[in-house]
């Protein structure tokens, strides 16, 4: 990557959706939903680091049952990027995404 402002913004994009993964505050995650709702740009960057988050995850070696709940993230992260092409309220989504983790 050439832009250096840009390398940062992902490296923190990523070192916060691993805290959310990882957090059950519930007023955390939608603090980040609302900001990801506001600007369309960065909801397609974090469902890209997201999608990738999860998909390294599910090649992990963990147990089944830790990759069935990974892969059903990955499917939601994915429904709610279509929802999100339909117009659908992007804060509500991205809040309903929060809670399905």
């Amino acid at each position: 990557m050439d832009n250096p402002d840009k390398l940062a913004y992902f490296l923190k994009l990523y070192k916060d959706i691993l805290y959310l993964l990882e957090t059950d505050n519930i007023v955390e995650k939608f603090a980040y939903a609302a900001a990801f709702a506001e600007e369309e740009e960065k909801g397609k960057d974090f469902f890209g680091v997201l999608s990738h988050i999860l998909r390294a995850k599910i090649l992990e070696n963990n147990g089944l049952e830790e990759r069935e709940k990974f892969i059903r993230m990955v499917a939601k992260v994915q429904e709610a990027a279509q929802l999100i092409k339909k117009n659908v309220n992007a804060k509500l989504v991205f809040e309903n995404l929060m809670l399905t983790q």
